[in-house]
């Protein structure tokens, strides 16, 4: 059995387990992404369903182009996890 056929069955088990277990997720993307496109902050969406996903117009280095949008995002995110009951 080649490596890869060995480790399939776990991690296929693992992808079932994330939704259940995920914590809260932000994710913030450029589209313009050399490195990531944006059809991998999809991917990420697809295994954490309840994942807020925002795309902004921009590349690999958002932080640095668009750190007061960013920054606009993450606040209110870390605010409504803080409201959550426990």
């Amino acid at each position: 059995m080649k490596p890869a056929e060995r480790n399939a069955p776990p991690f296929t088990r693992s992808r079932g387990t994330q939704n259940n277990d995920a914590p809260p997720t932000l994710i913030v993307w450029g589209p313009r992404d050399g490195y990531m496109p944006e059809g991998s902050a999809k991917a990420y969406l697809r295994d954490l369903p309840s994942a807020e996903l925002h795309v902004l117009e921009g590349g690999h280095w958002l932080l640095e182009t668009h750190l007061h949008e960013v920054a606009g995002l993450i606040r209110p995110f870390l605010r409504s996890i803080a409201a959550r009951p426990d």
